[in-house]
């Protein structure tokens, strides 16, 4: 859809989940919204449970992150205990296995973290 406003086109997609970019002339105005980048600072202990910490993406790709992912040896694991800020606590003992995180928004899955062993 176009609307005409002063000297400029202003141009958008109407009942999309999924954003497009909107013009104002020549001028992009805002940017369609893509998944988040990698978490990063990742790390991992085992204490009375297994702890996977990691810090948010610098980009959250322009729609709020929802939710993380979390992966052994490029298999997705689910958290035993909640996932509060950014910690999530399991009920397996993962030592030893390669661990990656993974950020999710309403885009879709973003890249895995960089791995590091557990």
């Amino acid at each position: 859809m176009a609307a005409k406003i002063g000297t400029g086109d202003v141009s958008f997609r109407l009942g999309s989940s999924t954003p497009a970019a909107a013009y104002l002339g020549s001028e992009q105005v805002w940017t369609a919204a893509t998944v988040p980048g990698a978490p990063t600072d990742v790390s991992a202990s085992m204490g009375a449970q297994y702890t996977i910490n990691y810090s948010p993406p610098a980009s959250n790709g322009g729609s709020e992150i929802t939710s993380y992912k979390f992966y052994s040896d490029g298999v997705e694991i689910t958290p035993g205990g909640q996932t509060v800020g950014s910690e999530a606590v399991f009920d397996v003992d993962y030592t030893g296995t390669q661990i990656q995180v993974s950020a999710v928004n309403a885009i879709g899955e973003g890249p895995k973290s960089a791995a590091i062993t557990g």
